[in-house]
Protein backbone atom coordinates (compact mmCIF):
# COMPACT_ATOMS: atom_id res chain seq x y z
CA UNK A 1 0.00 0.00 0.00
CA UNK A 2 1.00 3.36 -0.84
CA UNK A 3 1.84 6.18 2.47
CA UNK A 4 -0.11 8.88 2.44
CA UNK A 5 1.32 12.21 3.22
CA UNK A 6 -0.23 15.14 5.39
CA UNK A 7 -3.52 16.82 4.92
CA UNK A 8 -4.02 19.80 2.58
CA UNK A 9 -6.12 22.33 4.25
CA UNK A 10 -8.59 24.07 2.59
CA UNK A 11 -7.01 27.24 2.16
CA UNK A 12 -3.71 25.84 0.35
CA UNK A 13 -5.90 24.24 -1.82
CA UNK A 14 -7.69 26.92 -3.05
CA UNK A 15 -3.96 28.56 -3.44
CA UNK A 16 -2.94 25.26 -5.78
CA UNK A 17 -5.98 25.94 -7.45
CA UNK A 18 -5.74 29.46 -7.94
CA UNK A 19 -1.93 29.19 -8.58
CA UNK A 20 -2.25 26.34 -11.14
CA UNK A 21 -5.02 27.94 -13.42
CA UNK A 22 -2.31 31.08 -13.91
CA UNK A 23 0.84 28.87 -14.54
CA UNK A 24 -0.85 25.84 -15.98
CA UNK A 25 1.59 23.57 -15.02
CA UNK A 26 1.19 20.75 -12.63
CA UNK A 27 4.95 20.46 -12.41
CA UNK A 28 5.83 24.08 -11.36
CA UNK A 29 2.51 24.10 -9.05
CA UNK A 30 3.53 21.15 -7.23
CA UNK A 31 7.15 21.95 -6.65
CA UNK A 32 6.01 25.71 -5.07
CA UNK A 33 3.86 23.87 -2.92
CA UNK A 34 6.16 20.94 -1.91
CA UNK A 35 3.50 18.01 -2.97
CA UNK A 36 3.09 15.56 -6.10
CA UNK A 37 2.26 16.91 -9.27
CA UNK A 38 -0.44 13.83 -8.97
CA UNK A 39 -1.92 15.83 -5.76
CA UNK A 40 -1.46 18.91 -7.59
CA UNK A 41 -4.12 16.71 -10.48
CA UNK A 42 -5.72 15.21 -7.50
CA UNK A 43 -6.71 18.88 -5.95
CA UNK A 44 -7.90 20.30 -9.25
CA UNK A 45 -11.04 18.16 -8.97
Amino acid sequence: MGKRGKKIDDKTREEIRAYYAACGSKKETARKFGVSPSTVKRVRR
